[in-house]
């Protein structure tokens, strides 16, 4: 019996603590048999295919259930008929399935096998002994609902049938459609009144192919919800955990994964042998994510006194963005470290992103100490790690350079930034490699095995043969067309067009090929009522009008994904053109938090021949995007995220540098996005060498300053957003004082503590706008003033080093030294005992320091500084951050004045180089 049958749990967050992975179900099967006649139920057997089983197994899956659909409408070959195995194999098929079938009847009895031994092996004779008195009297579509259904009771509840309108095939006429003579009819008739007093569903007078499809789907949830109710609803963590643990298990059981090599052996025996940081490497789609998924299965029986974290990034909607998965890591590993108390209160996520970067380590050290307790380790999984913004792969400061004893760390990614950087800290190395030619046929077979089918052997060995057969990509992508869309009596024909693709690529091509043929026959056929027969016209004379067009294209030009409502939204796509095209590839679709995204490059490269070969087709497809954004109402961070970079794209800068004119836009962006993304605007924008940001803002500060905007909260925010902008840029000069002026004379002071907070930040602010344009003595008496009206608790401790370092700084500009130095000792202490020795204020306070021993002409000491401020720089923030660079630039200053010139000059070009390709050749 297949019902519901339970599997080993995944391995995944804190297995231990709950008995399965992440905290989801075991794996619990349905499979389900769908049994007809073939000719006159194509269209029936299509719908299932394409449409109802993929959006059940969606919403299955959620449940911890895998919905797996058997449709032997192709699959059985000639030889197979020939050789008696028909019948064996379609009936071997029902029990695996059992106790799930689904029979579909409508006015053909279908194919009597002749009473001939070679349709009838002895050995199933022998174990089906019923048989004997069909041979040659029953079709096998009846053969099919008697041993699958009528002779077992035991499928009440759980097999269903549906009699489709008899007035549906009378009206087609075809040959097939219709019993062929007198004496079938009466066999029809008979089976037909079988089934209908035997107890089981049935459903009858179905119209149509669409009804029949319906009130399938609408059964088989019925049977999923009783069977498999909902359980107490899931936070939001134990939603994102299940999700981890569904893209796991989409990737483990029968079929799915060949372990070429014994990749799992190696991954298992590398962590045992005392390996503590792993890096697997291997091309798109040579199955890294599938080796994570099946290693997990093994290492959780061999080994349950680990506690394994597995972090798919890509899977679920906030996975590969950085602060999600590190807040994810903290939260699962919280019930462990409160039981063992090791952590004396549950720790908050901190939102200052170098205090949760802290607490990611503090966390780490604490799992380390308790896996040391238990005899084992924890093992921290990040499966694509090439997924997260490249930002957030510079330097992986969130990623302890000296792991906690304890603590294993298994990272998969592409050829990226993050992966550099793991090479370089010597993370042993496992490559994925091409199947070999017998692993490649193994995957053929298992996977096909999955929904009974076989290829003949002619047809394996062509798929064999082919160039791209070493990749599991490759081959789930031909199988999954095959399997959806193969028909027996064309299927020779189809593989050639398939295997006519000589790259990964394009057989993605050749499979938008067969969506647009889909689409463009449901257009001519549709009785869409929203369509008029002018516009269906329309539709099919205009290439642009296919909807896989249309949505390929937006998802190739979208940045960073699109909703399933915008994608719907910006394309005018109705869900019943959108649906097909979603199920369809959903296993070529990924996610970026709740945006649909390629899965693959091989899909966007295919994407890109295929309806954007131009660039002015590439602009357009840019610009559909920017004019959809810019039109809706309201604004979000989706817009600051879209909308500029769309226009940018499409090659509109008039209009890019219109938008960014306005203070309330540009200050929206600049919020959302950051300053560096505003620095690449405005250099595509800028149109001369001599233009500054501020004489390119200055309409918009005059308006702030003058109070010209509606709200004065709003020009509040705008001015401080823009200040920001103009420091980052490192202008000074009269319109950021100006706006920090203005700040300081709006902001409110009352005796609420958000207010004091406020009028001591805009305060310091305009102390340092002094001090950085000339003006040294005002910045001393406004810090002075700042500084004695922060108390000393934790809450103001920036404020406090703040101000001690602006008065240090004000200080060193009147050439005054002694104070100078007095005042960046004090900062720097409070700052190490309260911000933490790599917090980036500390580390600037280190660098700083190293600048006064310079002027005071302590060369030996200023190189200490600096020094320690390079190597703090290149742990924090990476080897390219601005800060990084600078420091870089110092360091070389001091070897120019220790007298080592050659490595001066060597290591001042370098950082000027990176200095320019950040902030362009002529930032301040």
């Amino acid at each position: 019996m297949a019902e519901a049958t339970p599997e080993p749990a995944q391995s995944g967050t804190a297995h231990e603590q709950s008995g399965q992975a992440d905290g989801a179900p075991q794996r619990r099967l349905i499979r389900v048999f769908v049994s007809s006649t073939f000719v006159d139920f194509m269209e029936e057997r299509e719908l299932l295919a394409k449409r109802v089983f993929p959006a059940l197994q969606r919403r299955a899956v959620v449940r911890g259930v895998e919905l797996v659909d058997v449709d032997l409408r192709w699959g059985v070959t000639e030889a197979m008929t020939r050789n008696g195995r028909t019948l064996p194999i379609c009936l071997a098929a029902i029990d695996r399935c059992r106790p799930y079938f689904i029979g579909l009847l409508g006015e053909r009895y279908g194919w009597v096998p002749p009473p001939d031994p070679r349709y009838y092996q002895s050995e199933l004779l022998e174990r089906e002994p019923w048989l004997k008195e069909r041979m040659g009297g029953a079709s096998v579509t009846e053969l099919e609902i008697l041993h699958g259904v009528l002779r077992n009771p035991a499928m009440g509840g759980r097999a269903f049938f549906y009699l489709r309108d008899p007035a549906y095939a009378r009206a087609r006429g075809d040959a097939g459609w219709l019993a062929e003579s007198e004496a079938e009819q009466q066999r029809l008739d008979a089976l037909k009144q079988q089934v209908r007093q035997s107890g089981f569903p049935v459903v009858e007078g179905l119209a149509d192919p669409e009804a029949i499809a319906e009130r399938i789907e609408a059964d088989l949830w019925a049977l999923i919800e009783e069977q498999f109710p909902e359980e107490q609803q899931p936070d939001a963590l134990e939603r994102e955990n299940r999700q981890h643990a569904a893209y796991r298990r989409a990737r483990t059981g029968e079929g799915r994964y060949i372990d070429d090599g014994g990749l799992v052996r190696q991954l298992e025996e590398r962590l045992v042998g005392g390996d503590q940081a792993l890096l697997i490497e291997g091309e798109s789609g040579a199955g890294k994510s599938a080796l994570i998924a099946n290693w997990l299965e093994v290492h959780a029986r061999s080994h349950p006194e680990d506690v394994v974290h597995a972090h798919h990034l890509g899977c679920s909607n906030d996975a590969s963005a950085l602060r999600p998965l590190l807040a994810r890591l903290i939260e699962n590993a919280k019930p462990q470290l409160l039981a063992e108390q090791l952590i004396s209160e549950a720790p908050l996520i901190p939102q200052d992103w170098w205090e949760l970067v802290a607490r990611v380590a503090e966390t780490l050290y604490s799992l380390g100490r308790s896996a040391m307790k238990r005899g084992g380790r924890w093992i921290l999984v990040l499966d694509g790690l090439d997924r997260l913004r490249e930002e957030d792969q510079q330097a992986l400061p969130w990623l302890p350079l000296q792991l906690p004893e304890g603590v294993a760390v298994v990272v998969s990614a592409l050829a990226c930034s993050a992966r550099t950087i793991l090479e370089e800290r010597g993370y042993s190395r496992l490559m994925v490699g091409p199947l070999a030619e017998q692993a490649q046929e193994q995957l053929i077979r298992r996977y096909l095995n999955r929904y009974e089918k076989e290829l003949e052997d002619g047809l394996r060995q062509q798929i064999l043969e082919h160039p791209q057969a070493g990749s599991p990509l490759f081959l789930r992508v031909l199988l999954e067309e095959l399997r959806q869309c193969g028909r027996h009596d064309t299927l020779a024909a189809q593989l050639d067009g398939y295997l006519s693709a000589g790259s990964i690529d394009a057989l993605y091509g050749k499979v938008l090929e067969r969506l647009e043929q889909e689409a463009s026959e449901d257009v001519q056929s549709s009785g869409d009522s929203d369509l008029t027969a002018a516009e269906a016209s329309e539709q099919r004379d205009d290439q642009a009008a296919n909807p896989v067009r249309r949505v390929m294209s937006a998802l190739w030009a979208s940045r960073a994904g699109l909703s399933e409502n915008e994608l719907q939204a910006i394309t005018g796509l109705t869900p019943r053109q959108w649906a097909p095209i979603e199920l369809a590839m959903a296993s070529a679709f990924g996610r970026n938090g709740n945006r649909l995204v390629f899965d693959h490059d091989f899909l966007r490269i295919a994407v890109q021949e295929r309806y954007l070969p131009s660039e002015e087709a590439r602009r357009q497809a840019h610009s559909d995007i920017a004019d959809w954004f810019a039109d809706r109402d309201g604004w979000d961070e989706r817009d600051s995220e879209e909308l500029p970079w769309q226009i940018w794209k499409a090659g509109d800068l008039d209009d890019l540098r219109d938008w960014l004119i306005d203070p309330w836009y540009l200050s929206q962006i600049t919020n959302d996005r950051g300053e560096k993304e505003i620095i690449g605007y405005w250099h595509a924008i800028r149109r001369s060498e001599e233009e500054q940001i501020d004489d390119f803002l200055e309409a918009g500060i005059r308006k702030i300053i003058n109070s010209d905007m509606e709200d004065s909260e709003e020009a509040l925010n705008c001015a401080a957003t823009l200040s920001s902008l103009l420091e980052y840029f490192g202008q000074w000069r009269a319109p950021l004082c100006d706006l920090r002026e203005f700040i300081a004379a709006h902001s409110k002071s009352d005796q609420s503590a958000d207010s004091h907070h406020g009028k001591l930040s805009a305060m310091v602010s305009l102390a340092k706008a002094k001090r950085n344009s000339g003006s040294p003595q005002e910045s001393l008496m406004l810090y002075t003033k700042a500084l004695s009206q922060c108390n000393k608790t934790a809450k103001y401790a920036p404020f406090r080093i703040s101000c001690l370092e602006g008065m240090a700084g004000a200080y060193m500009a009147t050439a005054d030294y002694k104070k100078s130095l007095h005042f960046y000792k004090k900062a720097l202490k409070l700052a190490q005992s309260t911000l933490g020795p790599c917090h980036p204020y500390t580390i600037v306070l280190i660098d700083e320091i190293g600048v006064l021993y310079n002027k005071m002409n302590l060369e030996e000491v200023a190189a200490e500084y600096f020094d320690r401020a390079y190597e703090f720089g290149l742990f924090v923030f990476g080897s390219a951050h601005v800060f990084t660079l600078r420091a870089a630039a110092m360091v070389g200053d001091s070897l120019r004045r220790q007298g080592q010139v050659n490595r001066a000059i060597q290591i001042l070009e370098s950082s000027l180089q990176g200095i320019e390709s950040l902030h362009g050749k002529y930032c301040h």
